[in-house]
């Protein structure tokens, strides 16, 4: 029993701060790597939705936590988009996109990352669409799943769209 006391108050200590770490992806949304996305998205001619958090980043852990765990968000991104999450504050991890190697704080940036959490669509190609900074309440986002998912941005502006429904 002496023994086994040490390890429980280890496994007590890391287990709840593992928790509370917003790189824990929200169980339920069929997260891919990001080049893996990017191509499944091609393959499939679905929109990409990029979650841009930090492990730290307090608003992030709130969204992992109450957006993306609702059944109505989670039905809605397996069907229509692909998503994937890059870490902001990830200095040595890189990835390539678009024939270009970019370290993943430089990506995050160049798809417009001023905060953190950050929201970014891409068509299908890879191309940007629009990026939404900061969290977004459940009925929001998911309005903004279906307005791109809908394809209803190719033809009317998100206030227009958000008024109809």
């Amino acid at each position: 029993m002496q023994r086994l006391l040490p390890i429980l108050l280890l496994l007590a200590a890391v287990l709840p701060a593992r928790a509370q770490d917003a790189s824990v992806p929200a169980e339920g949304v069929a997260w891919q790597p990001f080049e893996q996305a990017v191509d499944s998205a091609e393959a499939d001619d679905r929109y990409i939705i990029i979650d841009i958090y930090a492990p730290w980043c307090g608003w992030c852990k709130k969204m992992q936590r109450t957006v993306y765990t609702k059944d109505s968000v989670q039905t809605y991104l397996n069907e229509h988009f692909v998503p994937t999450r890059l870490d902001a504050t990830a200095k040595k991890s890189s990835v390539e996109f678009r024939g270009k190697t970019f370290p993943v704080p430089q990506l995050a940036r160049k798809l417009g990352l001023r905060g953190t959490p950050t929201t970014v669509f891409l068509k299908p190609d890879g191309s940007y669409l629009a990026r939404r900074p900061g969290f977004v309440e459940t009925d929001d986002f998911l309005t903004m799943l279906r307005f791109i998912g809908s394809n209803a941005h190719e033809e009317q502006s998100f206030k227009e769209y958000a008024q109809s429904k």
